[in-house]
């Protein structure tokens, strides 16, 4: 393979697709993280609320309980249904590949022992892993509403 052609290719398209997929799973690491961490807050405050309201019937704790029994139910709905964690996987184990591919070919091990364009076939193989990826890739899920007839 051309060397120019091989660096053109490594900028563009290796680069750029790696620098996108440690970008996506930090975003959704952090999405994850801070819909975890609501989630725990907003149901110790409802169970909280509850052992409250048990003891002093007098206090209008109910709809306070209410709301937060709520938003934790949102919050659990959207962390299923945008598979936050699911794809904050996904884009760790995208990176994470794609790394160590570089450095298998950088040090001419695994693979790359066996060819002697090994440009080319690191062309092939991170094509490959992307490829695999695109068809791999954790899609939203919404309830399947009713059809009407």
């Amino acid at each position: 393979m051309d060397q120019q052609a091989f660096q053109q290719f490594l900028k563009n398209k290796y680069e750029a697709e790696l620098h996108l997929a440690r970008q996506r799973a930090v975003y959704h690491q952090r999405f994850a993280k801070g819909s975890e961490w609501g989630l725990i807050v907003f149901s110790a405050i409802t169970t909280i609320l509850l052992a409250i309201s048990s003891f002093l019937k007098e206090l209008p704790i109910t709809p306070i309980t209410a709301v937060c029994s709520a938003i934790v139910t949102v919050i659990a709905a959207t962390m299923k249904s945008l598979k936050t964690q699911e794809k904050w996987s996904f884009y760790q184990k995208l990176s994470n590949d794609l790394e160590n591919e570089y450095y298998l070919f950088q040090a001419h091990e695994g693979i790359y022992q066996k060819f002697a364009d090994k440009d080319a076939q690191f062309v092939k193989r991170v094509i490959s892993l992307l490829d695999e990826a695109n068809q791999k890739m954790p899609q939203r899920t919404l309830p399947d509403t009713p059809s009407t007839k």
